[in-house]
C-alpha cells in the first residue's frame, strides 16, 4: 500500500504536462506497491490551472494551500496528513512517498522510519543531508521525474555517502600527487 504526498517545493516544469509527471512518479514507485492515495498540495493560482487539470485528471487529490500570510502552511498540512496515514495504517506493507525538498520533513521521516514505515523522498538536488539521510530510498526530482529517468538499482538508499568540500579537496590533492 502507498501513500504518496507532494508539496509545492518540488515544482512542475512548464515544458512536461502535469499527467507525464504523474506517470512518471507511478512508474517510480509502482514496485513499493499500488497507490492508494496521491496528493498535492497546492496554492491556489489562476494561471496554474492547466497543470491542476493535468494532476486532477492523472488521480491525484488537490489541497488546496490557503497561504492568509501565514509561511509553512503546506508542510504541517502535509505533516498531519501523513503522521495521520501512519495512525490508521499498520507499518507492514505500508510506504509513504514525500515529494519535497523541505528539511523540515526530516524529523517526521525518521519518527516513521523508526516505527518500520519505508519512506521514499523525492527532492530536489539542493536538498539538505538530513532529509535525505532519513529516508529509506531517494530519487532526484530533477534528474528522476522531470529528466530521463535512471534504472531502480541506481537509486540512492539509506544513508548515502557525499563528499564535503574539505573532502573534495583532499581527494583532488591526493589524485594530483598520485604518479
Amino acid at each position: 500500500m502507498l501513500q504518496s504526498f507532494g508539496t509545492m517545493n518540488c515544482f512542475v516544469s512548464g515544458e512536461l504536462p502535469g499527467y507525464a509527471v504523474v506517470k512518471r512518479i507511478r512508474e517510480l514507485v509502482q514496485s513499493y506497491g499500488p497507490i492508494k492515495v496521491f496528493r498535492a498540495y497546492l496554492p491556489h493560482i489562476p494561471a496554474k490551472a492547466s497543470i491542476r487539470s493535468e494532476l486532477q485528471a492523472s488521480g491525484v487529490s488537490i489541497v488546496d494551500v490557503p497561504r492568509n500570510g501565514r509561511k509553512d502552511v503546506a508542510d504541517k498540512m502535509m505533516i498531519v496528513d501523513v503522521l495521520a496515514y501512519a495512525m490508521d495504517n499498520l507499518a507492514t506493507n505500508s510506504t509513504i512517498v514525500m515529494i519535497s525538498g523541505d528539511r523540515d520533513f526530516a524529523y517526521a521521516i525518521s519518527v516513521l522510519c523508526l516505527r518500520k514505515y519505508q519512506v521514499v523522498v523525492m527532492t530536489l538536488p539542493n536538498a539538505h543531508p538530513s532529509l535525505v539521510a532519513q529516508a529509506s530510498a531517494t530519487f532526484s526530482w530533477l534528474d528522476h521525474v522531470l529528466g530521463h529517468p535512471k534504472p531502480p538499482h541506481l537509486v540512492t538508499r539509506r544513508r548515502p555517502w557525499t563528499l564535503h568540500q574539505t573532502d573534495k579537496k583532499t581527494a583532488r590533492a591526493s589524485q594530483n600527487q598520485s604518479p
